[in-house]
């Protein structure tokens, strides 16, 4: 397994503050062959975005980065 961390500038505006108490995780999206689940949680650092990927395919970090900054 290759473990990949992306910590982006969030290039709009940080969301409004949410409600009080801790964030709730949500499983956003899974695609078609069900091999990508993608978890969205609310982070301590305003306008920040920490992506972390763990993947069994090794070798593709940059391809991961250039996916990550189109999404973020």
């Amino acid at each position: 397994m290759e473990r990949l961390s992306f910590d982006l500038e969030c290039r709009t505006a940080p969301p409004a503050p949410a409600a009080p108490g801790p964030p709730l995780p949500v499983v956003v999206g899974v695609v078609g062959s069900g091999n990508l689940e993608v978890l969205v949680e609310a982070g301590a650092r305003p306008g920040r975005c920490l992506v972390e990927v763990t993947t069994s395919a090794r070798g593709f970090g940059d391809t991961w980065r250039a996916v990550v900054e189109d999404f973020v």
